[in-house]
Formats: C-alpha cells, sequence, structure tokens
C-alpha cells in the first residue's frame, strides 16, 4: 500500500500500547487494540503508524523497529522509520542511555538502511526543536562511516550535515574541515550548503584539490 494511502488509513489509538500493538506485524485476526484499531489496515503501514504515534514512543521501542528497517529495503519507509519516528524518539530522550547503545550498535550492522538509520535518528536533534544533545555522537558515527562506499549512507551524513548547519554552521564547519581529504562528494555537497560563504569556498576547495582518500568510488564521490 502506498504511503499516502497508508496515512489515510492509520486508525485511531490510544497511548504507547495501542500503538505498538496496532504496528505490530500481525496477521488481521490477531490485530486488536482497545481502540478499535481498523484490522483491514495494512500491516505495511507500520512504519506509517509508528510516525504519526511516534510521540508515544519511549527508548526500549528502538529495538522494535529494528525489523521493520530490516524489511523496508526502501529509503522511503527506512527514512520515515529513523528521520522520523527513531528521531522523535532521540529527541525526546536525548539522555538515555539506551538511545546511545542503540544508535551506536545500529552505526556498526551490516545492513547499511540500518546504518542509514543510526545517522538520520539525530536529524531531529539538530533541527527547529532540538538542542543539538547527541552532536558527539553524531560525529563519532559520521567519522566511522565517512569512507563509507554505500550511496544511501554518505547522502544520510550530507543530509544531517545539511540540517545541522541550519542552526549550528559553526559546528558543521569543524566537522568538515579536518575531515575533507576522507568524505565523499555525496556528503560534503550537502554538508557545506549552509555554511557561510567563506567556510563554504575554502572546504570546497579543498576537496576539489586532489586531496582525497584511496578508498573513494568514483560513482558517489
Amino acid at each position: 500500500m502506498p504511503v499516502r494511502r497508508c496515512r489515510l488509513s492509520v486508525p485511531s489509538l490510544n497511548g504507547h500500547t495501542d500503538t505498538i500493538a496496532a504496528s505490530a506485524p500481525m496477521e488481521a485476526s490477531h490485530w486488536h487494540t482497545s481502540s478499535g484499531a481498523n484490522p483491514s489496515t495494512s500491516t505495511a503501514c507500520s512504519p506509517v503508524i509508528l510516525e504519526q504515534y511516534a510521540n508515544d514512543l519511549v527508548p526500549a521501542d528502538l529495538e522494535r523497529l529494528e525489523p521493520f528497517l530490516r524489511d523496508a529495503k526502501t529509503w522511503a519507509l527506512v527514512d520515515i522509520l529513523a528521520g522520523d519516528v527513531a528521531a522523535t524518539i532521540v529527541r525526546a530522550h536525548p539522555d538515555d542511555p539506551r538511545v546511545d547503545v542503540v544508535l551506536r550498535r545500529w552505526a556498526g550492522d551490516d545492513d547499511f538502511w540500518v546504518r542509514r538509520a543510526a545517522l538520520l535518528a539525530h536529524l531531529q536533534m539538530f533541527g527547529r526543536h532540538g538542542g543539538f544533545e547527541g552532536w558527539d555522537r553524531f560525529c563519532a558515527i559520521a567519522d566511522e562511516l565517512l569512507e563509507e562506499r554505500e550511496f544511501f549512507v554518505r547522502k544520510a551524513i550530507g543530509w544531517v550535515l545539511r540540517e545541522a548547519g541550519k542552526r549550528r554552521s559553526d559546528l558543521v564547519a569543524d566537522f568538515v574541515r579536518p575531515r575533507v581529504s576522507r568524505i565523499s562528494g555525496v556528503s560534503i555537497r550537502e554538508a557545506v550548503r549552509y555554511l557561510d560563504p567563506a567556510d563554504r569556498d575554502a572546504l570546497m576547495a579543498g576537496y576539489g584539490s586532489g586531496g582525497r582518500g584511496p578508498n573513494r568510488s568514483t560513482r558517489s564521490s
């Protein structure tokens, strides 16, 4: 079911228990909630249900997202699960140690969609309503994945840096500057989008000077 149709069919839920029950990948005949969620709603809509009721979720629910992330196999659903659902949990519970443990584990996962999620889960913390908690963790994860060959991971690094740059361009410039020989073109072009012109020009000049890391693929550099 397309995401747009899923959003139109999301049932009315009441709290954490209903949200988890309604989003569980079960057969319709086993799908019951106290608020009477529609059992005909496709379980393919689980990410959309979680998105619309993300404020009801808690750090322990990050573990519940993993099966959906692994099964999604497309950015359209992974980005909802990571950039909307996980990011809401992370922003609401920035100091919960379970958040740190899960995101660092995701960063080392064999599935590149899960690695992408480890990055995108920071989006809201650096957005309009975030307090930039978790910046050091994001930088550590991004640094670890900086020479990643997978396009969707490189793009996620740049996306988060771009959003952070809208509010703290100084932090983004400080992250990119010592890594300009390692960062991919996909990442840096997004990262410098909102930097001061002088910083942007200097970083792109450094990137274009030829000092690129040996593991950078020509396809997505």
